[in-house]
């Protein structure tokens, strides 16, 4: 969804509850957000973002270039 769909949906009073869960070091592991139903997301939906591997090194590759800009 493209963020000016959301930042049109904050204007008018939409939220989006979030819940966030810290490991002991106090980082971020998990995030889930209760999104409400609005276009183009017909029905209500929670979203759940998980972050592992803190400090793992991973090698960062350029996307396809037909998605770049997109």
């Amino acid at each position: 969804m493209p963020l000016r769909r959301f930042t049109a949906a904050a204007r008018h009073g939409v939220r989006a509850p979030v819940r966030a869960t810290l490991d002991a070091a106090g980082r971020l592991t998990r995030m889930e957000l209760d999104m409400p139903a609005m276009y183009p997301i017909p029905p209500a939906q929670t979203w759940t973002l998980e972050f592992s591997a803190y400090g793992a090194a991973k090698p960062a590759t350029a996307p396809p270039a037909g998605q770049i800009g997109s």
